[in-house]
């Protein structure tokens, strides 16, 4: 399987805000909407958690390959937010399709994959 350390970098960084980034770097209206707004910091955690879940188990090279060009397309998407909402809706939409990706590549995954609705 191929490295990819961008989504790495991403997925594994984590501060205590829980967000996959330091917050104490947050520059962007993005970063800090996601550092100053629990629901979205868990989200960013959550989505952080299953691409480490998903990128710790066997995916094949195209799979992994497929898995990280969709992580970037989702983030230059994300990053085009405006208001909380907007955040909030990417980041269910994709918790949620990126679970629904590993049932589809029929991914085993070493823990379960959270869902968007056990985020309150």
């Amino acid at each position: 399987m191929k490295f990819y350390p961008f989504i790495l970098l991403f997925v594994l960084s984590a501060t205590a805000n829980a967000a996959s980034f330091d917050c104490n770097k947050a520059r962007t209206f993005v970063e800090k909407e996601i550092c100053k707004t629990p629901v979205l910091s868990q989200l960013d955690d959550a989505l952080g958690k299953n691409y480490k879940n998903i990128l710790n188990s066997k995916l094949s090279d195209v799979q992994a390959e497929n898995t990280s060009i969709d992580a970037g397309l989702w983030l230059s998407e994300r990053n085009k937010c405006k208001d909380k909402a907007c955040l909030e809706k990417m980041y269910r939409a994709r918790i949620d399709e990126l679970c629904e990706n590993a049932k589809t590549m029929q991914v085993k995954l070493k823990q379960a994959c959270v869902l968007s609705s056990e985020i309150k």
